[in-house]
This record gives C-alpha cells, structure tokens and sequence, in this order.
C-alpha cells in the first residue's frame, strides 16, 4: 500500500506518464492499494492502483504491510 505526501494530492493517470489522461486525484495522506505493479519512466517510478489507474512514486510513501 502506499501514502500520499504531498500537501498539493497526487494525479491519478490513465497510464504512467505524466502526459497521459487525469482519471482521478488522491489527497494528502490519503491511503491507496498498490497491485505491485511498478514502471520506470524517465527517471521516476510509476505505481498501478488496484483500483485501477498510475500515480507517480515522487509523492507516495510506500509500504510493505
């Protein structure tokens, strides 16, 4: 799972990048389920939502538990 840390939220996207489509935003210190699932893309680490859709890993603490 993963932790927004960003007093600003954090973009949900259609597919990791940060030119793809907003599907959606998250708040600050809002938790989110992660599938695992990660891609790097230049220079920074994107995670797939379970709940479907990419956020950046600049702005997420994520956890292991």
């Amino acid at each position: 799972k993963g932790t927004v840390n960003s007093e600003d939220g954090l973009n949900v996207r259609e597919s990791p990048s940060v030119n793809s489509d907003r599907i959606g935003g998250l708040s600050n210190q809002e938790e989110v389920g992660l599938t695992g699932i990660t891609q790097l893309v230049e220079g920074s680490t994107w995670y797939e939502l379970s709940e479907g859709g990419w956020v950046i890993g600049d702005y997420l603490d994520v956890t292991t538990n």
